[in-house]
């Protein structure tokens, strides 16, 4: 038992071979387009999954919601509207 232990130790000691040397972390900058581009895509593709799993039967139903219940600015766009836009951008 004392020789699996200190064969233990050894190996505990020892940097791993296969670890790969640590690298800094790649820093990306969002602009306040990019930022919203991605909350709203978010948005539109939960409203895909609740459209597909049948607990809303119309996008206009998803829209209500968002912005009766949910305070989602009207005279922002709905994400309905946002997700038929060519590019599903702003």
């Amino acid at each position: 038992m004392a020789a699996v232990i200190s064969d233990l130790a050894h190996l505990a000691q020892e940097p791993s071979r296969s670890a790969a040397p640590l690298r800094p972390p790649i820093v990306k900058r969002f602009d306040a387009t990019e930022i919203v581009q991605r909350a709203m895509l978010a948005l539109v593709n939960e409203a895909a999954c609740i459209l597909a799993d049948g607990v809303a039967v119309r996008p206009s139903d998803i829209d209500l919601v968002m912005v009766c219940a949910y305070g989602f600015p009207a005279w922002e766009g709905r994400s309905s509207f946002f997700a038929a836009r060519p590019t599903g951008s702003g």
